[in-house]
């Protein structure tokens, strides 16, 4: 719960919209509550789809939330990874469950200039 409530605040800090989680983090998207990236073309996101609509989830989404555990499934998606690092700043979230938070780059400047 203590996830769930530093990622509540962050939402309506960062006026983050979309997410897309990664596997076991689905229960973010209850939780916070996001909407889904891709949600539209795709549906619901569990991360176990192609490189290529995690990528198209990807350019939706506001934030990314992934256990460290669950990273390494993503390791040899170049393009998503590239992306990832492109647009995306990692947020410390000092948590249990060794949660890795992305947040959009845009969307990290304007929180942090607050």
């Amino acid at each position: 719960m203590e996830n769930a409530s530093r990622l509540k605040m962050m939402k309506q800090e960062c006026d983050i919209e979309y997410a897309l989680c990664l596997d076991e983090t689905v229960q973010y998207y209850y939780l916070c509550p996001f909407k889904p990236a891709g949600m539209e073309k795709y549906g619901f996101s569990f991360g176990r789809e192609t490189e290529d609509v995690m990528c198209e989830r990807l350019k939706e989404a506001d934030c990314f939330i992934i256990r460290e555990k669950d990273a390494e499934k993503i390791m040899g998606w170049m393009e998503f990874n590239k992306c990832l690092s492109d647009s995306f700043v990692l947020v410390n979230t000092c948590s249990s469950d060794n949660l890795q938070v992305f947040i959009r780059e845009d969307v990290y400047c304007e929180w942090n200039n607050l």
